[in-house]
Order: structure tokens, then sequence, then C-alpha cells
């Protein structure tokens, strides 16, 4: 989150900065509920495009000032107030050529907030204008990753991969079109994008983890356990690779290598509810009830309703 918000707020600096000047048009695009439509002007915005120059000089300073609380508002951390900001910058000045870097920096408030219908229309509305824009289409790539169409995140995905680029940019797109395919269950072409980032960037600690996952989808679990082996021998206090192997060891129901990596797990985070429950489950396998028990109950304690686990208590009796 941190991290998208930085983003955004240097968008908005650069564009306080440098306000761009009203650009002449014979079309008006429209924004109706993020919809975006192209018309062609109507007497009324011939009107407004010859107001008088101090008329227009007042929207321009307004436009101007909008921009600079949007972005005080933005490292506050109060996303609705930058939003309606932003929103009444393109109405103030519609032809304003960096309106592209509010729309952009909308969607990107909208892909943070999880509103992803939105980020599409806003990224999509800017790509329209620059096909060529990478940035912007690698965000709209993960809106629609996490909106659930993989396959239009896969299709931007292949786009930017037609040039070239930096290994730093590489990788990153070659992570987000892993993630997709793994979202099609295309799990071999998964692995050789993930295979690939390893190579590339062999520091990346995400990348090895979803290549195990990929690799026991794909139906290779010895081959995903050895992997999570090596990388946990160099991680030993990563707890989404512990995780990953311990549920792995669970299918396979070799309940005490499981049950090490939960002992593991929850001395480094203690507090961790999932993984209470779970080493909860590995307990009833092994037939220490009041052990299961104990991380039921401390589960609860920890704000878990004790209704949603009342199967396993069961079994503790």
């Amino acid at each position: 989150m941190r991290k998208f918000e930085s983003l955004i707020r240097m968008s908005l600096l650069w564009l306080c900065v440098l306000v761009a000047v009203p650009a002449a048009s014979q079309t008006i695009i429209d924004l109706n509920k993020g919809a975006v439509r192209v018309r062609s002007k109507n007497l009324h915005d011939f009107d407004v495009e010859n107001k008088h120059p101090e008329a227009l000089r007042e929207d321009s300073l307004q436009y101007a000032d909008n921009l600079k609380r949007a972005f005080n508002f933005l490292y506050t951390d109060s996303l609705a107030q930058a939003e309606t900001l932003l929103r009444d910058c393109l109405k103030l000045r519609p032809d304003a050529r960096g309106n592209w870097v509010v729309r952009r920096t909308l969607g990107q408030i909208y892909l943070g907030q999880e509103r992803y219908k939105e980020a599409i229309s806003e990224f999509t509305s800017i790509l329209r204008m620059q096909p060529e824009n990478r940035d912007v289409r690698m965000e709209r790539a993960s809106a629609y990753l996490n909106f659930g169409n993989a396959r239009a995140a896969l299709q931007d995905c292949d786009v930017m991969m037609l040039a070239d680029m930096p290994d730093s940019t590489l990788v990153r797109i070659l992570f987000l079109r892993a993630a997709a395919k793994m979202q099609l269950r295309t799990y071999s072409e998964a692995r050789q994008d993930l295979a690939r980032v390893v190579e590339l960037d062999p520091e990346n600690t995400n990348a090895p983890i979803l290549l195990a996952l990929a690799l026991y989808r794909d139906g290779r679990p010895q081959e995903a356990l050895q992997r999570l082996d090596v990388f946990i021998g160099q991680h030993p206090d990563d707890v989404e690779a512990l995780a990953m192997r311990a549920n792995l060891l669970k299918h396979q129901e070799r309940w005490g290598e499981a049950l090490a990596d939960y002992d593991r797990m929850l001395t480094l985070q203690p507090d961790n509810r999932t993984y209470r429950v779970s080493r909860a489950e590995v307990h009833l396998q092994m037939g220490s009830k009041a052990e299961a028990r104990r991380d039921l109950d401390k589960a609860v304690q920890l704000g878990l309703p004790r209704a949603s686990l009342q199967s396993l208590y069961q079994q503790c009796r």
C-alpha cells in the first residue's frame, strides 16, 4: 500500500509543478461513472472554450489548486477527498494535456482500494491515447488479474513482451504473466516464466514459492518440495515458504514434518490464527487432542469465532 501511495503522490507532484495549458480539440471525452465516451463538440462546449480569458485563467488556477490539495490529501492517506478533487480537475479542464496523469492517479487509487472495474476504466482511457505506455498497461494488467479476468491480463502482458526493456521491468512482467497463467491453470507455461524470473533475479523471494506451487499443481509434488527445501535452507524465517511446504506435506500426510513447520511458523508469528488452526488439524491427525484443543482455544482468544471451529472442537472430545 505504501509503495502505491508513493507512486501516485509523485505523479501528482509532477503535474502540480507543470500544469498543462488547454489543447485545441474537436472532440469531447465524457466521464460517466467510469465509462468513457467520445463525442463531437456541441454549442455548449464552444461556449466553454470561448470563455473570457479571465474565466479560463480562473479555471486553470482552480485546477492547479485542486492538484496541490489532492497531493496533500494523498500525503495524509485521505483518498476519498483526493478522488473528489481529481474528478473536479477533469471537469474544470477536460482538454488539459496533463489529464492522463490525473486519470492514472485515479486508477491507482481505485487499484489500491480494490475497485478494480473503475481502475480498469481509467487505465483503458489512457491506453487509447497512449498505447505504448508500459507502466499504465502493467497497472491495467494487475487490475484485470485482481478482477478475475486473467485472460485480459495475459493479453496485456503479451503486448508488453513485444518491446525491448531492462531486466528489472521484464521480471515484473514475467511474474505478472505467470500469475495470470496460474489463474488460467496453464501451470507448465507459468513454470517457464517463473523459472526465468528466478534466473534473472536470484534475490526474488516470491518467484521460488510460486514456482513450487506451479510444480505441485502441475503434478510434480516431489520437485516442488525439493525446491522449497532449498529455498527454506537459504531463508529459514520465510513464513510464506514454510506455510507452502507445510501445506504440501499435509497433502502427503507427512504429519510430523508438517508439524515441525507449523511449530516454526508459530514461533515467528505466535498470534497467527490461521496457523493455529492448521496446526490443530495436524495434531488431530496425530491423535494429540489436548494439543489441538490448546491451539483452537488460542485461536478463539485471538478473535476467531468459536462457532467456525465447532467441527474441530468435536474431534477433540
